[in-house]
């Protein structure tokens, strides 16, 4: 239930700011397959990244097009956050913030990639490389054993399981 409605509103804001912030700092929630091990529903690194980039949101010296951008994507967190803080959340429930911290991802990469020559290529490497090993850990049997204890991976278990179901055979007579 979101935290106005509640019987001490500031208290379970202040919680679901907690949980919010352990999620975010954490990457991983209590239903195992929302994530994948070691890397969280974004390379564990990234979000520090992620952090800078939202501290490079901040319009303080832009002008023009490059300032509404960066108030476009400080909004855009500000709002995600301020909806974590009235609702608790889950990593699904969480996933609005998530192309906001892309966009301050990428914020960092390119401010990066203007100061350190090379850092564009490299970050593009390393994440390249993350996401192969993201890829294989997600099509592994560890985590894709955590994933069909909970759902019906495939159309034959899915069948099997509704078909042992008497009230969804009921809909179809």
């Amino acid at each position: 239930m979101a935290a106005v409605f509640g019987n001490s509103p500031l208290r379970t804001m202040m919680e679901n700011i907690s949980i919010m912030l352990k999620l975010l700092w954490k990457q991983e929630d209590a239903f195992p397959w929302n994530y994948v091990k070691p890397f969280g529903y974004f390379y564990t690194i990234t979000f520090p990244f992620a952090l800078i980039g939202l501290f490079l949101t901040i319009p303080l010296k832009s002008s023009g097009e490059k300032k509404s951008r960066q108030w476009f994507v400080l909004a855009w967190m500000i709002a995600s956050i301020a909806i974590g803080t009235i609702h608790p959340t889950n990593l699904t429930r969480l996933n609005f913030i998530f192309t906001p911290i892309l966009f301050c991802i990428a914020l960092f990469i390119l401010e990066l990639d203007k100061r350190i020559k090379y850092s564009l290529t490299t970050s593009i490497l390393a994440l390249s490389i993350g996401f192969v090993l993201f890829t294989q850990a997600y099509h592994g049997e560890e985590y894709q054993k955590r994933a069909s204890a909970v759902f019906n991976s495939g159309i034959i278990p899915a069948t099997n399981f509704a078909t042992e179901k008497k009230q969804v055979l009921d809909l179809f007579h």
